[in-house]
């Protein structure tokens, strides 16, 4: 079954979109991200030059995983959502921007 990404980018940012809205509590500047600066583990290994599947395995035990805690990552049902901070916080500046 292939998964049609862009489709699947649209909803997740709705998604969060939608929690945003919903969200009763006022965060700060820097506790909020803007939305393109939140990627799909795929798309991040892509911009960051790295293998598939590397974003996903840092994120269930490596470095990422502390960042799940921090509200830097998290998990929408079978898809990872990195931060743009988090990425160059553990994997540098991207390669392919």
């Amino acid at each position: 079954m292939k998964i049609d990404i862009d489709e699947l980018k649209r909803q997740i940012k709705a998604e969060v979109i939608k929690e945003i809205h919903q969200s009763k509590s006022v965060q700060s500047d820097e506790q909020m991200f803007r939305l393109n600066e939140v990627y799909t583990a795929q798309e991040a290994e892509q911009l960051w030059g790295l293998y598939d599947g590397a974003v996903r395995q840092s994120c269930i035990r490596g470095k990422m995983k502390k960042y799940i805690e921090k509200g830097l990552v998290r998990k929408s049902g079978r898809i990872w959502l990195v931060t743009a901070q988090a990425m160059r916080e553990v994997f540098g500046e991207p390669k392919n921007e």
